[in-house]
């Protein structure tokens, strides 16, 4: 598994990606433009256009490959998210929702292919629970027998948390919070969301 970071490209109006600090998440403009973002996090998100795609590179990890077509349909069913082939090499190409909380929910999702929330502070006892957060995860998702993708996604994701013991907020980069705290929710809910906090709609 790697670090958090998202490196990015830009992709010009001639359809060009170009490089620009770091490597990794590229964005569609209309109209090409230099940013700056210092870190490599979602936080770019924030300047860009709406209902823009976004082509992400670099995701596929040993641990995770086998999953990543599974991710990606459920996420498929609530934006547009495949992969698709620029130049001989494949990227994510994700188109943002609405709100920034909005995409960093399902971005942090994505991001569980390539980086492990940081280190729980209490184990339970168990096979079951010795699972580290990243393959608990992604087994908790293959077994969900929900319909809907969110509710895939956030029951995996509670029942992945269940050795975190977080005072606060959880471990950042991730959507990670006290299994205890956690919510099932659903895409409507996700779509309808207009609050500024992805705590606040992952455990409320």
């Amino acid at each position: 598994m790697r670090g958090f970071q998202c490196h990015y490209y830009m992709k010009d109006k001639d359809g060009n990606l170009t490089k620009d600090d770091i490597d990794g998440l590229f964005w569609d403009y209309k109209t090409p433009a230099k940013v700056s973002i210092g870190s490599a996090c979602w936080s770019s998100l924030r300047r860009i256009p709406q209902v823009s795609f976004i082509y992400i590179e670099n995701y596929e990890t040993e641990e995770t490959k086998d999953s990543i077509d599974l991710l990606l349909r459920l996420i498929n069913e609530i934006t547009p998210c495949n992969i698709v082939t620029i130049n001989k090499k494949n990227y994510i190409e994700y188109k943002l929702l609405k709100t920034y909380d909005q995409n960093l929910i399902l971005l942090n999702f994505i991001r569980n292919l390539w980086h492990k929330p940081g280190i729980s502070n209490e184990k339970s006892e168990g096979f079951e629970y010795a699972k580290d957060y990243t393959e608990l995860f992604f087994d908790k998702l293959k077994k969900s027998r929900h319909k809907d993708p969110l509710k895939r996604l956030t029951q995996a994701n509670k029942e992945a948390s269940i050795n975190y013991k977080i005072e606060g907020f959880g471990p950042g980069h991730s959507n990670v919070h006290n299994y205890k705290d956690l919510k099932i929710k659903d895409t409507q809910s996700l779509l309808e969301f207009k609050g500024d906090s992805t705590r606040t709609f992952l455990i409320s």
